[in-house]
């Protein structure tokens, strides 16, 4: 993490915010050799899912839920230890 004096800060901010945002690596500024203030890139917001998106999530979970579902529950081991797979 870089620390810049604030009176450096103050002379190149415009410097310092794109290096912030390209990099992604906050800058502490500093108030007489102390942290005062730390520059830190924003996190993007999510996107919202688009029509085609929510078509396509509904349709999946809808064919999830329509496969038959077993009556006892499946051992995996059993079928291996047996040769079934």
């Amino acid at each position: 993490m870089t620390r810049l004096p604030l009176s450096d800060a103050k002379a190149r901010l415009s410097e310092v915010v794109r290096s912030v945002r390209q990099t992604q690596v906050p800058v502490v500024v500093t108030v007489d050799g102390e942290p005062a203030v730390q520059i830190v890139p924003v996190t993007p917001a999510p996107t919202r899912l688009s029509p085609h998106e929510v078509a396509t999530y509904q349709a999946l979970m809808g064919a999830v839920l329509a496969l038959d579902t077993l009556d006892t529950p499946y051992d995996a081991v059993a079928a291996v230890v047996d040769g079934r797979r």
